[in-house]
């Protein structure tokens, strides 16, 4: 679903919500997956409109505050804490302007 000219897209399983802000400057996204699961949600990353190899990652959950997580590949197998907002923000320099 993409609502507006917003440049928001989101996704939604029985495992969870996905949403993902285009920045437009830069043509890349930010994602946020949530899991409001009680156990943790095994997930793979496959972003396959994206050039971006590597994310940095960011946990909000019920011990960690927007806890950053380092670099994660793009296309590998993650669990997503219970009950969690994770943030995958564009790694390298995909955000910093000329």
């Amino acid at each position: 679903m993409v609502i507006g000219n917003l440049g928001l897209s989101m996704w939604r399983n029985d495992e969870g919500t996905v949403l993902g802000f285009h920045h437009a400057d830069h043509d890349t996204k930010t994602y946020v997956l949530i899991n409001t699961k009680i156990e943790e949600v095994a997930v793979r990353l496959n972003f396959e409109e994206d050039l971006v190899e590597d994310y940095e990652m960011y946990v909000s959950s019920v011990n960690l505050d927007c806890a950053s997580q380092g670099a994660i590949a793009s296309d590998r197998l993650y669990l997503l804490p219970a009950r969690s907002i994770v943030t995958l923000l564009p790694g390298g320099s995909q955000l910093v302007r000329d």
